[in-house]
């Protein structure tokens, strides 16, 4: 089963991460490049060219990391989950339990592994809501819808981190990995106020 597993997780996402970040980059320098055909003003190259750079710099590289996190949290957490389960078989259509009844300690260790796959499971959704932002802001921004486009992104990473990603954060072995609370706020104050920049 967890060869299985690992199988399934063999990095398609992080590859399609680490290919589609550049390709954005790409995209979005050559729309800035190729502005005067577009009808695009010298306001909307600049952040065309800024976000390109953000995209290759910044947000690229942490969507890869935090994604990449993110599957090897899961198959630890999943692979902790097993192991705290009572061996179980099938007898005569019924699912019984192989061994002794657990104990209060095996008890307490399977509802540990729960909460950490409920946290990976957080955590997962949180990074793939964001690298979805980012997609779709891209693609806001490649329909010539630069301000909006650029404020719905900026705007994604400002929500990722107000609404406790800092504090969700794990790992590659599911164990909490928080942003400190400072810069989480500094972070997110920072995105915000871009947004607002470029939503203006």
């Amino acid at each position: 089963l967890r060869q299985l597993r690992r199988r399934l997780h063999s990095g398609v996402g992080e590859q399609f991460v680490e290919q589609a970040y550049p390709l954005a980059a790409g995209a979005l320098a050559a729309a800035a490049a190729y502005s005067p055909a577009l009808s695009l003003s010298f306001a909307s190259r600049c952040v065309l060219r800024s976000m390109a750079a953000a995209m290759l710099l910044d947000f690229g590289p942490s969507a890869l990391r935090d994604l990449s996190s993110s599957v090897a949290a899961s198959e630890a957490a999943v692979d902790g989950y097993i192991e705290a389960t009572p061996r179980v078989e099938l007898v005569n259509n019924f699912v019984t339990n192989s061994g002794p009844p657990p104990s209060l300690l095996a008890q307490e260790r399977k509802m540990a592994a729960s909460d950490r796959l409920a946290a990976c499971h957080r955590w997962a959704l949180l990074v793939r809501i964001r690298v979805a932002a980012d997609a779709f802001g891209v693609g806001m921004m490649l329909k010539r819808f630069v301000y909006v486009g650029a404020a719905l992104v900026l705007l994604a990473h400002g929500v990722f981190w107000a609404s406790g990603a800092a504090a969700a954060r794990l790992d590659r072995s599911a164990n909490r990995s928080p942003l400190s609370p400072p810069l989480a706020r500094l972070v997110g104050s920072t995105a915000f106020s871009l947004a607002f920049i470029a939503a203006l």
